[in-house]
């Protein structure tokens, strides 16, 4: 930055230095003062060196105070030199200003506004929706509404000279309605149904998905690719937990869905009955689970049906021959087994040859046997 030093007087000033004081906000120049008759004296300095040619020497010191834009110079240990008023100006100012902020953000957080210009001096003003107005480099809006957002500038003057940025806020609802459904319960080895994620909501409307799995509902593992909307597993053998994380493109803030378990169980079934029966006798089934509870479904020969674990038939007939099934539903997830049972005819035609009388010491005539009939028709005697 370069400033203009004119003073009217007898003395010029030369071969000298600039230095400023941050402390005192003093500007002080160490000088060596050159005699000269008279004349208007004019020398552009910068922050750092002022320099000019002059014939005779004389040393002493001035200090110049800021006063509203229009420095008073005073001579300082100078003897007998007397220097006029004079003033700094800006010759050439070349300033520019940045604006920054936290945003895009949602709904509740704080809006931190932030310029940063070339060089801090001058003042600042911000401005923008709502009527906000603010004269410092970092203002902030606590609790920002939607209503916060638009366009926000920042203007920084000094002197006759200014510089100005824009900046185009967002204030977004929070991200919302991220829900999975739903729980399932299978046997080792099968494949679950998919499953299905909610439309987000709130955000800018741009959203990323990335479904993630847990074997115990806490520690969470990102599945590779698996990035759409919905999801469908793979079989499992073991029991497993998963949840979506959606994640706004703007924001790169994320929402977290309840996790949701695939219970992976293994279920068994079997059928106990008190067959093979001869006809009219009572056919007991039984259905024995490995868990409980759960409902159970009877199919058998002739049309038979029914609902309860351990159904009874009395006075079976053979028409109730053939293959009975059971199926358990128990946690949403069906197991079935199969029995095949035999009913068969009673035993008949079971006689021997007639009735023998004989002598002491003599032998018998042969009993014979009538053929056997009924039953399954393999016999022993």
């Amino acid at each position: 930055m370069q400033y203009s030093l004119k003073c009217k007087d007898a003395y010029h000033l030369g071969r000298s230095y600039l230095k400023f004081d941050p402390m005192s906000l003093l500007w002080i120049f160490g000088i060596i003062c050159l005699f000269s008759t008279t004349g208007l004296f004019s020398q552009t300095l910068s922050r750092d060196i002022l320099s000019t040619k002059g014939s005779s020497d004389h040393s002493g010191t001035v200090r110049v105070d800021w006063v509203i834009g229009e420095p008073v110079i005073t001579p300082a240990g100078v003897g007998n030199i007397s220097l006029g008023q004079g003033f700094l100006q800006p010759v050439h100012k070349f300033l520019s200003i940045q604006a920054f902020s936290n945003a895009p953000i949602t709904i509740g957080s704080q809006l931190n506004l932030t310029a940063i210009p070339s060089e801090n001096i001058g003042s600042f003003f911000w401005q923008g929706p709502n009527g906000f107005t603010a004269n410092t480099l970092t203002p902030v809006i606590p609790n920002a509404t939607q209503s916060a957002s638009g366009i926000y500038t920042v203007t920084q003057n000094y002197y006759q000279y200014s510089a100005s940025d824009t900046i185009l806020i967002a204030v977004y609802p929070p991200l919302s309605n991220n829900s999975i459904t739903s729980a399932q319960t299978i046997l080792v080895g099968n494949t679950p149904q998919m499953l299905s994620g909610s439309q987000p909501a709130g955000g800018s409307g741009s959203y990323q998905y990335q479904w993630q799995s847990s074997v115990n509902g806490f520690s969470w593992t990102a599945l590779p690719g698996e990035t759409n909307q919905d999801y469908t597993p793979g079989s499992l053998v073991n029991t497993s937990y998963f949840r979506r994380v959606v994640t706004d493109v703007q924001l790169q803030s994320a929402s977290f869905s309840s996790p949701l378990a695939i219970t992976v169980v293994i279920y068994s079934v079997s059928i106990q009955s008190n067959a093979p029966l001869f006809a009219g006798a009572t056919l007991n089934l039984s259905a024995v689970p490995s868990h409980s509870p759960g409902t159970f479904v009877w199919a058998g020969p002739n049309g038979f049906t029914s609902n309860l674990q351990a159904p009874v038939i009395p006075n079976i007939q053979t028409g109730y021959a053939g293959v009975y099934t059971v199926t358990q539903t128990i946690n949403s997830t069906q197991i079935s087994a199969t029995q095949s049972v035999s009913i068969y005819p009673v035993l008949s035609s079971n006689t021997i040859g007639s009735a023998q009388t004989l002598q002491i010491g003599n032998s018998a005539n042969t009993l014979t046997g009538s053929p056997i009939t009924g039953g399954s028709g393999s016999y022993t005697y």
